[in-house]
């Protein structure tokens, strides 16, 4: 593996994971189920920042567990940030993707 080119690697794995869809022809949504990605990070969440405002999104089973919505919006000041922060510790959250 280490003498492959980094391209020819990149194409392997497209190859991989892309060959078993190609080949079969989705009709319904339920079907996507073969194709699904595994979960690495369960204790994760996604933080998209802008310059006016920041989203959390948590992972749906933690926040339906929790009672509590999906996706969270916070201004950008730093009181804001604090309560995000606070939001993401209090769900166990232990790995954030920007």
């Amino acid at each position: 593996m280490y003498g492959k080119k980094l391209s020819n690697i990149k194409e392997e794995r497209e190859a991989e994971v892309l060959h078993p869809v190609a080949n079969r022809k989705i009709t319904k949504v339920e079907e996507l189920e073969c194709c699904k990605l595994s979960e690495c990070h369960p204790c994760s969440a996604g933080i998209d920042l802008g310059s006016r405002g920041l989203y959390a999104a948590l992972n749906p089973a933690i926040a339906a567990e929790l009672d509590l919505s999906t996706v969270h919006r916070f201004k950008t000041f730093t009181e804001d940030l604090l309560q995000c922060r606070d939001l993401l510790v209090s769900c166990g959250i232990k790995t954030v993707a920007m």
